[in-house]
């Protein structure tokens, strides 16, 4: 995925094959977010912005590195369901919740960062800021959606389901606060 053309990662994303999917459009919305996260530290002069420029550009390759790790994971899934072996095939959806599960930490981190430097940005990069919280918002939610899709076909406790739910809304709920403060 990484050595694709975004048109051909959409062209293989819109055809009828499994992969990709909705776990690497969300480590892609991640990316996305992330990259327009750096931007806006890049035309911010603060010592507490610029000096995680850094790590948010190891944050865009992470993003991407997870991205693949999904596409493998449900490949694996897709094996697994065509093999008929229920041992095979709970074993890869274990393994399939790993990037999703990732892709939610991470957002985490990009949105504390933003909880705690939010009124540091540069003034004049408000719409970009915003656009990265949409993007961070959208990694989130379809990062939800494949752990509980995971989750239910792997037929877990409603507990683990209701943990993952709440923990992606709180992050949500998180995301809109952000916005309120931002004025948008």
């Amino acid at each position: 995925m990484r050595d694709e053309s975004l048109a051909e990662f959409l062209n293989n994303l819109g055809a009828k094959q499994s992969t990709p999917g909705g776990g690497a459009v969300a480590a892609l919305n991640g990316a996305i977010a992330c990259a327009q996260l750096k931007m806006v530290c890049e035309y911010t002069k603060n010592e507490d912005i610029t000096e995680n420029i850094d790590t948010l550009s190891q944050r865009v390759k992470t993003f991407l590195d997870l991205a693949e790790a999904d596409i493998k994971a449900y490949e694996e899934v897709s094996k697994a369901y065509k093999a008929k072996s229920k041992t095979k095939i709970n074993e890869s959806l274990i393994n399939a919740l790993a990037p999703s599960i990732e892709i939610v930490a991470v957002c985490e981190e990009l949105i504390s960062f933003c909880e705690v430097n939010y009124s540091k940005f540069n003034s004049q990069l408000k719409a970009d800021l915003v656009v990265c919280l949409a993007n961070l918002k959208a990694s989130v939610r379809s990062s939800q959606a494949m752990i509980n899709t995971n989750l239910e076909a792997l037929e877990t406790s409603p507990k683990e389901a209701e943990k993952s739910r709440d923990y992606c809304y709180e992050l949500l709920e998180r995301v809109d606060k952000l916005y309120k403060k931002l004025g948008s």
